[in-house]
């Protein structure tokens, strides 16, 4: 019986993590690919988690055990009927700076009903198992790590291999049969628990030695754990307890995956590694054996702590792996040591519908605070060092008799008082600005910090401090922030030094601007590089139309002249405000060609559009990349409807982490286009006046029609497909195939 309900509880939880992933990508071209459309459906997950919890919790107070078992199979069956795994109609942003309500919406629509049956599945049966006479049944949370192991293996098959092997559409064909496939087994499982006898069931049990053993107290319920049986590693805590230490590693898992994700591409490749690693924290923390044990982990979680706060003050993402394993081995060492804990206050089986529900309480607290309240308060991604703190907060049990009010105090304004001093030095001084100077800065007061280690709160508050001036004296930045806004889309920082304005999401430049020569468009769009060869194509034209995928700080208004009309296509209104705000940038307001914004996804927004464009420049980024949804082949299609007969399409693929010319490739491969491309490269003096390296691909629908910008310069070279990569498409994608880490 042990061996097929812990087969039932890892295939239920495989099919519940597998979904997650499998859902969010359905979802993220109609949300314009935003890093946040994981954090807010991470939070609907987490509120039908808690949902789960609550009826696996109260369907054993008020249900008996039969009715149980047909109330369950019939939601199972109610979760099949009403899974379409689809996107459903009229779903998508329209322009809102947070569409976080109308994406649950469409989650609950998608899968709402079966995931939070799904969620009660695991906490069902390991309450069905407790209530047997098996040997193991005084303590069931082994289940629960068998669980998680089921979850974390769909994690980590999504990416690698169901994603790059199958389309969306196979996916969901493929997930239907094996829910049924959990319907027949977890029928199965129900008949042979309740089958089983009860501990209860037996007036007298045996001891080793042969002797009669103490009967359950007549005030134990049938079905219950004896009291006097709690787990030996087990000291019960309280609610609140629960809910803390799960809400801080729900919160961490966010945060970190919205820092990494935000830097790079908003995929489910970088969305599982942080979940993943959540639940192996969970595997680690509840296993039989653990290959650690609490103490230790919160001892020397400040080893990892540290270098992390240094990291997350100094935005490094480069290079990315390092900064990439920094960060997620803090948010993993927390998760462990506080789910290490949560094991250690564990109740008896029959508080384990409470003690699940506290937890995914928690995870839910979490997740609203980084999905809904930080967005509304902080205008960076504050979240994340915050949730750190608490961690560092939680390492250990609180205990008043240790609590030095005056150390616990004093500490924390010392290591104030040095980091002002270091900054304020520091600038004095005229130190060059870059990482060295920034790790001054923020080094000394963190190793400072680390001397508190012993007492939990000064350290937190340390930390804490460490964060705080670090933000409000912008140590991480080599010049003058003047703005500042977030958006659901992302954190916009407008900064300046010297002579211009820079543009930065996360630390990704949208735009340059130089007061000294405003009418010059710089960064990948300088004259002198491929986008500019492509508007010196058509400098005899007085009429030309072109129709322009993300506006960023407006650079390419420069290169509009009179009589000619631009159509701006931009997702975020934060961004259209700082564009036009001419205190921050001029190329929108100053330029010479008919101006227009539609605001929306591109996607949905150009199809609307008559269309009949000279030229359509690709030129959305989110994160470090395009979003996938606009580099499909349907995508193409689109484009190519809406071209002018002898129009062309520019595609900006600059990218520090994705190869994406092969893809770009593969789909003019299939739709029988020609492509050419242009990577240019920077001499020092261009670097210094504002142009970047850059790579542009142009496409037509023959070769004569990008021939006038090839002739203008001959850098452009035709591109042809490598036959080994695959189109991309709305049902099929592959991100692992074009990740570079050079």
């Amino acid at each position: 019986m042990r061996a097929v309900v812990t087969c039932v509880v890892f295939v239920n939880a495989f099919l519940l993590f597998l979904v997650e992933p499998m859902v969010a990508r359905i979802l993220l071209p109609a949300f314009g690919g935003a890093p946040s459309v994981w954090t807010a459906s991470m939070l609907f997950f987490q509120l039908a988690l808690l949902a789960g919890y609550g009826y696996a919790n109260y369907a054993r107070k008020l249900l008996p055990p039969k009715a149980q078992i047909g109330v369950h199979l019939g939601l199972l069956a109610v979760g099949l009927v009403t899974m379409p795994i689809s996107l459903p109609s009229g779903a998508g942003t329209s322009g809102s700076a947070n569409p976080t309500f109308a994406l649950l919406l469409a989650l609950a629509r998608m899968i709402g009903p079966a995931f939070v049956v799904l969620s009660a599945g695991s906490t069902i049966l390991q309450q069905w198992f407790a209530q047997t006479d098996d040997t193991r049944s005084h303590d069931p949370y082994f289940l629960y790590a068998a669980s998680n192991v089921g979850s974390l293996l769909a994690l980590l098959a999504y990416p690698f291999i169901v994603e790059p092997l199958l389309g969306l559409h196979a996916q969901a064909l493929i997930y239907r049969s094996a829910y049924i496939f959990l319907w027949v087994i977890f029928a199965f499982a129900a008949v042979i628990t309740h089958l089983r006898p009860s501990r209860s069931s037996a007036a007298i049990e045996t001891k080793e030695d042969g002797s009669p053993a103490p009967t359950i107290d007549e005030g134990t319920v049938a079905g219950e754990m004896d009291p006097r049986r709690a787990p030996a590693d087990a000291t019960p805590g309280k609610p609140w307890q629960w809910v803390m230490l799960g809400a801080i590693p729900s919160s961490l898992m966010l945060g970190a995956t919205n820092y990494i994700s935000s830097n790079v591409a908003p995929v489910p490749l970088l969305w599982v590694a942080p979940l993943a690693l959540y639940l192996l924290s969970f595997i680690l923390a509840f296993s039989r054996n653990r290959i650690v044990k609490t103490k230790p982990l919160s001892r020397y979680f400040p080893l990892i702590a540290v270098p992390a706060t240094i990291a997350i003050v100094m935005e490094a993402t480069h290079p990315m792996l390092l900064m990439a394993s920094i960060n997620l081995a803090a948010f993993f060492w927390a998760a462990w040591m506080c789910h290490s804990r949560l094991a250690d206050l564990r109740p008896d089986a029959r508080r384990l519908g409470e003690f699940y529900f506290c937890m995914a309480l928690g995870g839910v607290i979490g997740g609203l605070f980084n999905s809904v309240v930080a967005p509304s308060i902080f205008v960076t991604y504050a979240e994340y060092p915050l949730a750190l703190v608490a961690a560092c907060a939680m390492r250990m049990p609180f205990d008043p008799s240790k609590i030095n009010r005056r150390k616990d105090a004093l500490w924390p304004v010392l290591v104030s008082f040095v980091t002002i001093a270091i900054v304020l030095g520091a600038r004095a001084f005229h130190l060059e600005a870059g990482p060295n100077r920034t790790a001054l800065m923020v080094g000394v007061p963190c190793i400072l910090a680390f001397f508190a280690v012993d007492s939990p709160i000064r350290f937190s508050l340390s930390i804490g401090a460490v964060f705080f001036w670090a933000n409000m004296l912008h140590t991480s930045s080599d010049a003058r922030i003047i703005h500042t806004e977030r958006s659901f889309f992302g954190v916009h920082r407008v900064v300046e030094y010297g002579t211009f304005h820079r543009l930065v999401h996360g630390n990704t430049i949208h735009g340059l601007q130089d007061s000294e020569s405003p009418q010059t468009p710089l960064t990948y769009y300088h004259p002198s590089g491929p986008i500019g060869t492509v508007f010196r194509a058509f400098s005899d034209r007085t009429d030309l139309k072109a129709a322009l995928v993300g506006l960023g700080s407006g650079s390419l208004a420069a290169y509009g002249k009179p009589g000619w009309k631009f159509t701006y296509y931009e997702i975020d209104p934060v961004v259209v405000r700082i564009a036009q705000d001419p205190a921050l940038f001029t190329y929108y307001h100053d330029s010479q060609a008919e101006m227009s914004i539609v605001l929306g996804d591109a996607r949905l927004t150009m199809a609307k559009s008559p269309g009949n464009y000279d030229v359509i420049a690709l030129d959305a980024f989110s994160s470090d990349s395009i979003p996938v949804h606009l580099l499909t082949r349907e995508a193409f299609e689109m484009y190519m409807q809406k071209l002018a007969p002898h129009g062309m399409l520019a595609v900006h693929i600059s990218n520090r982490y994705l190869h994406l010319a092969p893809v770009v490739a593969a789909i003019c491969h299939d739709l029988h286009l020609f492509a050419a491309e242009f990577e240019d490269g920077v001499t020092i003096d261009e670097g210094a006046a504002g142009k970047y390296q850059s790579h542009w691909i142009l496409v037509g629908r023959k070769e004569a029609d990008v021939a006038p910008a090839m002739q203008v310069d001959r850098s452009w070279n035709g591109l042809e497909s490598d036959g080994k990569t695959r189109a991309w498409t709305d049902d099929y994608s592959n991100l692992v195939q074009s990740f570079s880490t050079d």
